[in-house]
């Protein structure tokens, strides 16, 4: 059965921390050495001791019915962002969310489907109808500002903390056999 596992930083012996049969996201550490993460397809957030000695346990949200995704940490270590798809017609639950360790009160940040979600360098990263943008966000609030369009056709992204974003862009029924290239923070391919 598949398991979320740990392994030290410096090499080692993988360590089995809980069960993950059908793990459909990556998960968060937190400071206080929790991890969150969402075992199945479908599931809920579950956390779980870091040191595996502690059962997982769902963690209680007030939040539409769908499927979570692409969970973020906020600097604050107990607040989270996720993306949700939810089960009510027409995507109307669909969105990015803010939820917390410590209180079952969640609040959508953004509305609609996203494939993503990142944070770097005061900006939120997330895809709308498949178009990669970003807004401002302060992780104080969990507000955000207005949207900006940085790609269209974003299949799937990562941004560091230091701020480098990397996208995988094709466009719409192309062959995915894609070349990977840079860009610096002009748009110019290096």
């Amino acid at each position: 059965r598949p398991k979320l596992m740990k392994v030290p930083r410096d090499g080692g012996t993988p360590q089995p921390i809980a069960d993950c049969p059908n793990p459909r996201s990556g998960g968060v550490w937190t400071k206080d050495g929790t991890i969150l993460f969402v075992p199945q397809y479908e599931g809920p957030i579950v956390r779980v001791s870091a040191s595996g000695t502690t059962a997982a346990e769902t963690l209680s949200m007030h939040a539409p019915a769908g499927w979570v995704r692409h969970l973020v940490l906020l600097p604050d270590g107990e607040r989270f962002l996720f993306v949700l798809r939810g089960n009510a017609p027409g995507g109307d639950d669909d969105g990015v969310f803010v939820g917390s360790t410590q209180s079952t009160e969640t609040r959508q940040v953004f509305k609609g489907r996203s494939n993503g979600l990142a944070m770097a360098r005061g900006s939120l990263f997330f895809t709308q109808n498949g178009t990669l943008v970003s807004a401002p966000f302060d992780a104080g609030s969990a507000r955000t500002g207005d949207v900006t369009q940085i790609a269209p056709n974003v299949a799937a992204f990562s941004a560091s903390e230091g701020g480098t974003l990397a996208y995988f862009a094709t466009p719409r029924g192309a062959n995915l056999g894609q070349r990977i290239a840079g860009f610096n923070s002009d748009g110019k391919e290096i």
